[in-house]
């Protein structure tokens, strides 16, 4: 059965697509052979002049009506909102259809009202100043007419997304946007997934299309030999290795062609690629776009986009990341300088920081520090952030330094979604201070309890989640070359004093020691958490040896903290309640020198003496 993906609005859209850009005069027999061959996925716009085209393809075709996903677009000049519903109803008219199954916004951009398509004055196309956010807000309206099934955009940066997913009543349920090998947008794809928001990519062969000329030179990434050794495994050739890279992710695709052969062979891309060819392809990124109206168009698009070159300078100077309160500018190159200074200050890091201990060493750093901050959350990112962000005695760079992102130590993906997300938003910016605490406790109060599924969950989440957490946050360590971050004057006992090397934390252990249950108990907790002595003292070798002094790790105890974890003991204890447990062990963590003898490599408990295994 041909690949299928739900939409956030309950409806399927088919994987593999048939776009209709270009040759208009070709696109009545190339829909027809697209159909003929088992496409059920159309996609048109009234810019690209198809419409009549598809229109008469769709009903010779003699397929039911709903058995076809249509998508079409509003073209620019249509989006004060007064003129969107007539423009919905043109494309209807010419489509011959009662409903499209998807109505998207082609460019967040505005342009004269009319019905000329390319409203120019000289050289330039002249704008109108209409909100995108109210174009798409008379297009929720449309959805209660039922001439559209769902709504969505195509071409927006982040930044237009986040602001739309607040604004509007309707979450879009598509984004189409360029999307191929050599323009991955890995942690932007991975924002939508986070939001419900279904990918579908345009050009999925990148330059293959001769209007884009030779930008990014001559070669074509479909001669990449990666993918044509990749789709060989599967008996596939490298265009539809590209295809599948885009289903693999659960992602549509929009190949073109009007030669039946490529139509039937495209379609024949519906596979999925391994993990392992998943991360071969991934080193191909490039980060080249090919489809940038930017200035054409009379205004830039793609904003904090991977391809873009001074991407996070523009995040950064914008408010979006990093603390703008502390950091200076100047007014040449007002972005450049935010950059240095936020690389000589690094950024600090606690997953999971959802609720517990994590919750409450977010809530310090966040206090105590002028640092960019990333928090993790599994899930219900935006309400850990409003409940971080309610925290008082904030700093007031707190809301712009603070970034929430989705992680499952279970789910690798989510991981290295994370650690794209880094790169690209806090490039060449070493990682500071990390706290790695992800936890789960199965209760076991004596052998005959212990589940062997529960057991491997334990060991899932408490022994493997810390391993993969290092796996991908190692390369944001200081190296021996890198310089010393900068320490604050500010002698003050509300800010955290850090220090001048890089610091790694891992949890040992949440419900503390045997002492905390002597009848016994816990054992696979227990057994998965004791893995932390072992991967502490060896990830610290391997720091001594890339790092040297400038960077470290240790092991924390938190003693027997007043969390969801420790329901068990609260009658009858003395408990540190976990704020109290986040500073003192915080303390300790700051006043940890890198030197041999300083403490490194071993486990700590919130009193600064050591645990031993």
């Amino acid at each position: 059965m041909p690949t299928k993906f739900k939409l956030n609005t309950g409806a399927e859209i088919p994987a593999i697509g048939f776009g209709t850009w270009q040759d208009a005069d070709s696109q009545e027999a190339a829909v027809g052979e697209a159909i003929k061959a088992g496409y059920r996925h159309i996609d048109t716009a009234r810019v690209y002049l198809t419409e009549k085209a598809v229109g008469k393809a769709i009903a010779k075709s003699g397929v039911p009506r709903n058995e076809l996903f249509v998508t079409t677009k509003l073209w620019n000049t249509k989006h004060h909102p007064d003129d969107v519903a007539g423009a919905l109803q043109q494309s209807l008219t010419d489509l011959g259809l009662d409903y499209v199954d998807l109505f998207l916004i082609h460019w967040p951009v505005a342009w004269k009202r009319g019905e000329e398509l390319f409203p120019r004055k000289g050289e330039e196309y002249i704008l109108e100043n209409i909100d995108v956010v109210d174009t798409y807000k008379a297009m929720e309206k449309l959805l209660k007419t039922g001439k559209t099934k769902a709504i969505g955009v195509s071409n927006c940066s982040k930044s237009e997304m986040e602001r739309l997913v607040k604004e509007a009543s309707v979450i879009p349920a598509v984004h189409q946007l360029e999307c191929h090998p050599w323009l991955q947008q890995e942690a932007f794809t991975a924002w939508h997934r986070q939001k419900g928001i279904h990918v579908t990519h345009y050009s999925p062969f990148g330059n293959q299309n001769s209007f884009y000329g030779d930008k990014g030179g001559t070669a074509k990434l479909i001669e990449e030999p990666l993918l044509a050794e990749i789709g060989g495994q599967y008996g596939k050739n490298a265009a539809q290795t590209c295809l599948a890279w885009g289903v693999t992710q659960g992602h549509s695709v929009l190949p073109k062609s009007k030669t039946p052969s490529r139509i039937k062979s495209n379609l024949e891309s519906d596979f999925k690629l391994s993990a392992k060819d998943m991360e071969n392809i991934r080193t191909l990124n490039k980060k080249i776009r090919f489809n940038d109206s930017s200035g054409e168009f009379g205004r830039d698009f793609f904003d904090g986009c991977e391809d873009k070159a001074n991407d996070v300078m523009i995040k950064l100077n914008k408010g979006a990341f990093g603390n703008l309160e502390q950091f200076t500018t100047t007014q040449s190159h007002p972005t450049i300088k935010l950059i240095m200074v936020t690389t000589s200050h690094g950024f600090a890091l606690v997953t999971p920081a959802s609720r517990g201990i994590g919750f409450a060493f977010a809530q310090q750093l966040l206090a105590r520090t002028n640092i960019p901050f990333v928090a993790t959350a599994r899930k219900n990112c935006d309400q850990v952030r409003d409940q971080l962000l309610s925290t008082k005695g904030l700093q007031p760079s707190a809301e712009k330094r603070l970034r929430i992102l989705k992680v499952d130590v279970k789910d690798e993906s989510t991981i290295s979604s994370m650690a794209e997300t880094i790169r690209q938003e806090l490039p060449d910016t070493p990682l500071r201070l990390a706290l790695t605490m992800p936890g789960i406790l199965h209760v076991e109060k004596s052998p005959s309890q212990i589940d062997a599924a529960n057991a491997l969950d334990s060991f899932q989440v408490n022994a493997l989640g810390p391993l993969l957490l290092m796996k991908h946050l190692s390369q944001f360590m200081p190296t021996k070359s890198s310089p010393a971050f900068s320490v604050s004057d500010d002698n003050s006992e509300e800010l955290l004093k850090l220090p001048s090397h890089a610091v790694y934390a891992m949890m040992a252990a949440r419900v503390g020691s045997i002492s905390d249950n002597n009848s016994g108990g816990w054992y696979s907790y227990r057994a998965s958490k004791a893995s932390a002595f072992q991967i502490v003292k060896t990830f610290d070798l391997y720091l001594r040896s890339r790092c040297g002094e400038r960077a470290l790790t240790v092991a924390l105890h938190p003693g027997t903290v007043k969390t969801d974890f420790t329901k068990e003991f609260w009658k009858g204890r003395e408990m540190l309640e976990p704020a109290d447990s986040a500073e003192r062990l915080l303390k300790v963590l700051v006043e940890m020198e890198p030197g041999v003898k300083g403490g490194r490599g071993r486990c700590w408990d919130w009193k600064g003496e050591e645990v031993v295994p």
